[in-house]
């Protein structure tokens, strides 16, 4: 016995080990050609390379597990299945309408001739045209906001789409899981859609509670092992659509935060009621993804009506995510940050601006525009907190003002360009949101909208504190050091 371990023993360092060498290296040479056919971003690119070759199959497991993007193949299969369906030929042929058609001119006076090279550039990242006849209501609170939306829902007749990245099962999510019952059992067609990932927080086992009310759900993602090369793509839309004639959209989830009043466990954030020709726009995009993830197609007229004109506001949808919607909300945030001629006022809960959009900041700000940045003091992600730190000061010392809500964490996401340009939506400014989530944010052209945005943003600046340059680089040595460490981990913050 003795004598065949020492023969086994001698054949693996002989054979064993050199054959050993050959897979590890045939292996790491197969993810290196994946890494540079597939992988668009050089910094990324380069990362995943040096980590494939310098830690043997480790390195390999792990970008065959998180650095390939399955979601992109994914959503291409469902859309040419989609496309057999008679629902999916109806939102082909509104495609191509978007495809071919800019909508109306942007009217003149009041800065709107200065927006058309934005407004042009978003249609073309977008693909989506231009809608006027919007009216758009700011939702200011979570108290304000939960209450309108579940007014809504009390009052619908035909179809209610609700789509959300978390969705609590305490007291406010009982209220909404109540009210979505209600309308089930009356004859409303009721489609809610979670987010795998989203779902986990607080442990609230939404989709059982929501099934146990008969109200039809559906989880984005999926919790098993084959789930695990989708944990870092969520879906972090927030949408909710009643009748086809209603929308309900911004940061908010459905979270008990929002209206708990207790020092420490209260969350602002900010909402938008939307009315108009805008609100077909996201059925169709609220279609599609409740057909990704279900394979049911939602068709008719009860979910797709043609809006009829509300307002003076015009929107142009922004869906973002890592499929063919990729970079679109990056791309519009840099032609806003580009044409910006007087003002640019940003917020966001996570703020970590990958270096093009850093540079573009600094750049405006160098050629004289204002450049204003509000993040909030207290975060509920502490490490983005740390990473965000080196970012911030080299803003600061680039001419941006920069200032910490204090209180409650603020959720708020708010871009806003020469007192007449608006986005919202759910993108934060952090690769998370700008590359990995599925987003939806609308470019608005208003001057009365921007100006109510701004009053906010103003009131909330004015109770804020300065964060400068002179402060960050104060900071001492040991936290430095915490921030840098943090900062690496920047792509998947």
């Amino acid at each position: 016995m003795r004598a065949l371990e020492e023969a086994v023993g001698l054949f693996w360092e002989s054979i064993g080990v050199p054959w050993l060498s050959f897979i590890s290296f045939a292996i790491s040479a197969l993810a290196t050609a994946h890494i540079v056919l597939r992988k668009r971003d050089v910094r990324a690119a380069i990362g995943w390379t040096g980590f494939v070759w310098f830690v043997p199959f480790i390195g390999t497991f792990a970008y065959v597990v998180l650095g390939v993007n399955r979601i992109q193949r994914e959503a291409v299969r469902l859309r040419r299945t989609w496309a057999q369906t008679a629902g999916g030929r109806q939102c082909d042929a509104t495609r191509r309408q978007w495809d071919t058609l800019f909508g109306p001119e942007i009217p003149s006076g009041n800065l709107y001739p200065k927006l058309v090279p934005l407004a042009t550039l978003i249609r073309n990242v977008s693909r989506m045209r231009m809608t006027s006849g919007n009216d758009v209501r700011p939702l200011l609170t979570g108290s304000a906001a939960t209450d309108a939306m579940l007014s809504s829902i009390e009052t619908a007749t035909k179809t209610i789409g609700l789509e959300t990245y978390i969705f609590h099962s305490g007291p406010l999510g009982q209220r909404f899981i109540a009210a979505l019952s209600r309308a089930t059992r009356r004859g409303v067609q009721v489609r809610v859609l979670v987010d795998g990932f989203g779902s986990l927080y607080g442990l609230s086992r939404i989709q059982h509670h929501l099934s146990r009310a008969g109200v039809p759900c559906a989880r984005f993602g999926r919790r098993s092992l084959r789930a695990i090369p989708y944990l870092n793509l969520r879906q972090h839309r927030k949408l909710l659509l009643i009748d086809g004639e209603l929308a309900f959209t911004g940061g908010m989830n459905i979270n008990e935060a929002l209206v708990d009043s207790r020092p420490g466990k209260r969350i602002e954030d900010l909402h938008f009621e939307v009315r108009g020709p805008a609100v077909e726009q996201m059925s169709h995009l609220f279609a599609e993804d409740w057909s990704f993830a279900t394979r049911e197609t939602l068709e008719g007229a009860d979910w797709f009506k043609p809006g009829v004109p509300q307002g003076d506001v015009f929107i142009q949808s922004v869906p973002d995510g890592p499929d063919e919607d990729l970079d679109t909300m990056r791309w519009a945030l840099l032609g806003a940050v580009a044409g910006a001629e007087r003002a640019i006022r940003l917020q966001s809960p996570y703020f970590l601006p990958d270096p093009d959009l850093q540079a573009a900041l600094c750049v405006a700000s160098m050629r004289g525009v204002g450049v204003q940045i509000l993040v909030p003091a207290a975060n509920n992600v502490q490490l983005v907190r740390w990473a965000s730190f080196p970012t911030l000061g080299v803003l600061a010392s680039h001419g941006c003002e920069i200032r910490e809500t204090q209180g409650a964490f603020d959720h708020s996401k708010l871009a806003l360009v020469d007192d007449a340009w608006t986005m919202i939506g759910s993108s934060n400014l952090d690769p998370r949101s700008l590359r990995l989530n599925f987003e939806l944010n609308f470019g608005c052209i208003d001057t009365a909208l921007a100006t109510q945005c701004t009053d906010l943003f103003e009131r909330k600046w004015a109770r804020s504190t300065p964060l400068t340059a002179e402060h960050i680089a104060a900071t001492p040595r040991p936290q430095r050091l915490r921030n840098g460490v943090a900062r690496l981990l920047t792509p998947y913050l």
